[in-house]
């Protein structure tokens, strides 16, 4: 069986791929490297083919053939432009962005691959699910940002059509599926499958490695100007300006105890200029202790920095799955998640964390388990073997997806005894 993955060939997809070579031999995965890319031997013998785009003959003729269904689309995003003339306009020019995207991959006949799986649904994706093949399977799989972050006429209709077109629509969570039943329909039911994303292992092993291995972490504090008895908080997951940052400092920089503690902020990837200045000119403003990290940490060093996070503090807009949550979890420190965030399968894994309705309290949630961290982080030691068995049992995550994969176009997906 061939399957085409629309999505960047990052580690989500390659650690799926990985996985499923390494205990199926039924399907051939290809690949497109959207951005042209130089990749790294690795990812590209991983795949059986990594389809660079590119202009060619078959593109032309493909563009005659689809004429039609293009003027239907066509005449739909000119309707749009009555309800809203700048979605309008930004749904021509996706669907021209769409056409030229699969007109590029022509020469290697999309229409031969059984299954397509589309990752990271946005607007221009939406568009190309509409205007592939109807023989093809479909499977969408959302990452949690393009479908909660997401917003706007142009993106409500395009994404309908594609989940409708769909064949199985995969997420991860109780609340996604929540989100797309209200948003978009419950006719879509049937069609919603659950099949959690693999980790990358070798961070997981890297922390169970060095928990207990202090030399490493005091070295780890001294090359970062971290006190070595401080209570380190850490905050946010990355440099996005999503994660509340400000917000979550602006909160907490009363509590009378916070003089006493390290503030980490994880920045090294999302951050931009602007972003960048902002916190900078409100670490200038105050007394707090903070320390940023702006640059790509080694992978023993993030190890250690989930370890040395004593407490980790995640109030952002949004999110799906949290990679540093289930890792801090994993090395036993201590959890507060804003409590609209969707992470109902922690909760399911029956991992202890603190959820924290808003920001005003806040404050009073933290003063309480600085006064108390010990006897906090001793309830936390439970955490690892739950976390592990739930989200990183790579026998179950891979099963999941063969399930998934191996469903006949239009039937139930197949019971995997495991």
């Amino acid at each position: 069986m061939k399957l085409l993955i629309l999505g960047k060939p990052r580690n989500f997809i390659n650690q799926i791929v990985t996985s499923y070579n390494d205990n199926f031999h039924d399907i051939d995965f290809s690949i497109v490297n959207e951005n042209n890319i130089k990749l790294n031997k690795a990812i590209i013998t991983l795949y059986k083919n990594v389809i660079n785009p590119k202009f060619s003959i078959a593109s032309f003729f493909y563009i005659l053939n689809i004429l039609p269904k293009i003027s239907l689309l066509f005449i739909k995003s000119l309707m749009m432009l009555f309800i809203s003339f700048r979605q309008g306009i930004k749904s021509l020019n996706l669907l021209g962005q769409a056409i030229l995207y699969l007109a590029k991959l022509q020469d290697n006949n999309i229409k031969h691959f059984e299954i397509i799986n589309i990752h990271y649904l946005s607007t221009k994706k939406a568009i190309i699910t509409n205007l592939l093949p109807k023989k093809n399977k479909i499977i969408i799989s959302f990452w949690g940002s393009d479908l909660f972050r997401q917003d706007g006429v142009c993106n409500y209709f395009w994404t309908l059509k594609s989940l409708n077109r769909a064949d199985i629509i995969q997420i991860s969570s109780v609340e996604m599926e929540q989100t797309i039943l209200i948003k978009y329909g419950f006719h879509l039911k049937p069609k919603i499958k659950y099949a959690k994303f693999l980790p990358d292992y070798k961070l997981i092993n890297l922390i169970e490695e060095f928990r207990n291995n202090d030399l490493k972490i005091n070295k780890f504090k001294k090359k970062h100007n971290i006190p070595p008895h401080s209570t380190c908080i850490c905050i946010g997951n990355n440099g996005s300006i999503g994660n509340q940052h400000i917000k979550t400092l602006e909160a907490i920089k009363n509590i009378p105890q916070i003089q006493d503690c390290t503030i980490l902020l994880p920045l090294t990837y999302g951050l931009n200029k602007e972003y960048e200045n902002t916190i900078d000119h409100y670490i200038k403003e105050n007394s707090l202790n903070i320390i940023c990290f702006k640059t790509f940490l080694t992978w023993e060093d993030l190890a250690i920095l989930r370890i040395s996070s004593d407490i980790f503090i995640t109030m952002q807009i949004t999110d799906a799955m949290s990679d540093t949550l289930s890792e801090t979890l994993f090395a036993g420190n201590i959890c507060i998640t804003g409590a609209w965030l969707p992470y109902s399968s922690f909760r399911e894994s029956g991992a202890s964390f603190i959820d924290c309705k808003d920001f005003s309290t806040l404050p009073l949630i933290l003063t309480k388990i600085i006064n108390n961290v010990h006897s906090y982080k001793q309830k936390c030691k439970k955490n690892p073997p739950k976390v592990l068995s739930y989200f990183y049992n790579k026998e179950n995550l891979t099963n999941e997806w063969y399930s998934l994969f191996l469903t006949e176009k239009g039937k139930t997906p197949p019971v995997i005894e495991i």
